[in-house]
């Protein structure tokens, strides 16, 4: 199949396409690699005959959506089977730029769908699947029901894999990139020590970390920067991984990165198993590699494999370029492996054809949606983009650590991107400076997280202004406005960020255009609080939500509770102490009858949980201060006719 960008009179479309970080110079700037470890890149254009590029290659070949100006039609291609060698390529016919990259106006390209070209052979049986998602909606909503028809249609079910994921549902402490214990210890003191000293802070402090991260510093390298053995050395952990996690209870996710040529575990270097060594990173053949290798990382206390420089491999492997079916079955292996061993994974540094295949992979619950981490970035916390794609197909999505005080400049903004994520949040802190007011933000006494029930992405405006589509008034909004929802019973709450933007005007209308599910029932006003701010209002169609222009520091977090039919009352929930006001962990059972409410208030053992309830008089919204204190069972019910738990 292929697609051409044409012209239509008297309209305009916008394209947004799922795009690996470009590392050839067509899409854009090449990066160095600190800067697209573990990245997405989601690009966006114009769909017409002046459309000169679209992404496409290895690390480009990933759902392209198509949009009105109004967003109010979508299309989405994509491919549908055979992932790791289905191939978009953009063709430009007619003449090119100098640098050979992009078309020259008026030269009209083609968007062509096959078989990756670098493929030498393929069995008689092979068949390459596309899939055309229509929809009446904008693309928030058009994404979304693509990757659920895609979950449905592979078995896959993110209520049974990422959403009972221990490592994405509560706090961690994380050494990767960008972390202050990244390749760096305490003074005089070796990583045993150093961890030890971590978790003893954290007791002290009480911030409730309740699994650790440990990168590439652990494990010995060999040829080519690859991996060689897979253990860590006694100048690492002088009592082996399996000490750390003993002595701390913190269950461990371990990184991991290509093979090198000279691994220990191939028989070529006098190991057990079969690789293929050729290339300048070996590549794995055997199931039995991976059951094992995992087996032993269990004992240790791992319980998340995380495989980074995934595209490093695929390119470096030879065989992975040149086979029909060999990079399915390398992925297919890592994930028999983790499952066989009752453990999760986590994707990192990957393209969009190994986010597609992880539909075939029950064990692969996380991905990551940014760059590496390093304080005070100014780019790095945009995950939205890149979340909107990962949330769809039920992978959380991850955005690396954050340290919460200095030298971070945007400590509260890139905290509240983690909790929106919807995806596990890891703190990277130095011993002796954390701000646990903050991190407290994100999750219970108990360490577990506080999350919106989907990840925080573009709003249908926002997608269509990256595009370059102006709004019917013209307008073109600016930055960066994501919306999040946490789904209640059968009503949504919604978190607005709106970081770096311009002021705009977002409507009722806007605000349930960019629902997750089609056809839900929209309020006809919600109630209104936000982050560091006694701003209370209701927003209807009389009244639109006005947001200032923003910047990373002086950021907006809006919440936005529903005014339930027959109610007096509306949950505003923990605006002022969380990130996410009203969480699918914290509240549930939300009931109105005879204009009292009921519901659910779940948490910690002995925890206090302030809350806010609001009710209207005169026309004017009156904030309620309400608190629960959680019995020993975890949860407690809050009646508005008595104001209490019980």
């Amino acid at each position: 199949p292929a697609l051409r960008p044409t012209s239509i009179p008297q309209t305009e479309r916008g394209w947004m396409g799922f795009d690996g970080w470009d590392c050839d110079g067509k899409n854009g700037d090449c990066m160095d690699m600190s800067g697209i470890a573990g990245a997405h890149h989601v690009a966006y254009g114009s769909w017409s005959s002046k459309t000169s590029n679209l992404p496409s290659g290895l690390e480009g070949s990933g759902p392209l959506v198509i949009f009105n100006q109004n967003v109010s039609e979508t299309v989405i291609m994509s491919s549908l089977n055979n992932f790791m060698v289905s191939q978009a390529y953009w063709d430009c016919i007619g003449p090119l730029n100098p640098n050979g990259y992009k078309c020259l106006p008026p030269s009209s390209g083609l968007l062509r769908y096959g078989l990756m070209g670098s493929v030498s052979n393929a069995p008689s049986n092979f068949s390459l699947e596309f899939m055309m998602s229509l929809s009446n909606t904008g693309p928030n909503t058009a994404v979304r029901t693509w990757g659920a028809e895609l979950l449905k249609l592979f078995g896959k079910n993110p209520q049974e894999t990422s959403y009972n994921d221990y490592v994405s549902t509560h706090l961690g402490y994380d050494t990767d990139n960008g972390a202050f214990y990244y390749y760096h210890t305490e003074p005089n003191k070796d990583y045993q020590d150093t961890l030890l000293d971590v978790h003893a802070y954290a007791m002290q402090e009480k911030i409730p970390y309740k699994h650790l991260q440990i990168d590439s510093w652990w494990y010995l390298k060999g040829k080519n920067n690859g991996v060689k053995t897979w253990v860590a050395q006694p100048s690492i952990f002088p009592n082996g991984t399996s000490y750390v996690h003993k002595m701390t209870g913190w269950p461990i996710t371990a990184h991991n990165r290509m093979w090198a040529p000279d691994t220990t575990y191939a028989t070529q270097n006098g190991g057990k198993y079969q690789f293929d060594v050729n290339g300048t990173a070996a590549l794995p053949l055997e199931q039995e590699f991976w059951n094992d290798l995992l087996g032993e990382a269990k004992s240790w206390g791992v319980t998340m494999y995380e495989q980074d420089w995934l595209y490093t491999e695929f390119t470096e492997a030879p065989r992975l370029l040149t086979s029909s079916h060999q990079a399915t079955t390398w992925m297919q292996q890592m994930n028999d492996g983790v499952l066989a061993n009752g453990m999760t994974m986590q994707l990192c540094m990957l393209w969009p054809r190994f986010l597609l295949q992880s539909l075939t992979m029950k064990g692969v619950t996380q991905a990551r949606a940014s760059p590496d981490y390093h304080p005070s970035n100014e780019d790095q916390w945009r995950i939205g983009d890149a979340s909107l794609f990962i949330d769809s197909l039920g992978i959380r999505p991850t955005k690396d650590s954050f340290r919460s005080s200095a030298p971070e400049q945007y400590a509260p903004l890139v905290a509240a991107v983690s909790s929106l994520s919807a995806g596990p949040v890891f703190v990277s802190d130095q011993i002796g400076t954390s701000d646990r007011d903050l991190i407290m933000r994100s999750c219970t006494p108990d360490g577990v997280l506080l999350q919106p029930s989907y990840a925080a992405a573009p709003m249908d405006e926002c997608i269509a202004a990256k595009a370059g589509l102006r709004d019917p008034n013209n307008n073109l909004i600016g930055g960066e406005i994501w919306q999040a929802s946490s789904l209640i019973g059968d009503q949504y709450y919604y978190q607005i960020l709106a970081a770096n933007a311009s002021k705009q005007t977002i409507t009722r209308n806007q605000i349930c255009k960019s629902n997750v599910k089609p056809n839900v029932y929209c309020p006809t006003q919600f109630v209104v609080t936000a982050y560091n701010s006694s701003l209370l209002q209701v927003v209807n169609d009389a009244n639109p939500l006005m947001v200032p222009a923003t910047t990373l520091s002086n950021f907006q977090l809006y919440s936005l509770a529903p005014s339930l039919e027959g109610c007096d009352f509306s949950l505003v929930g923990e605006f002022q102490s969380k990130w996410v006001a009203v969480s699918p962990q914290r509240f549930s059972n939300v009931e109105c009858k005879n204009k009292l409410m009921t519901f659910e208030v779940t948490g910690s053992p002995g925890e206090q949980v302030f809350f806010g309830l609001t009710t209207q008089s005169s026309g004017t919204s009156q904030l309620l201060k309400k608190t629960c204190t959680i019995p020993s069972s975890g949860s407690a019910t809050f009646k508005s006719d008595s104001g209490t738990c019980s």
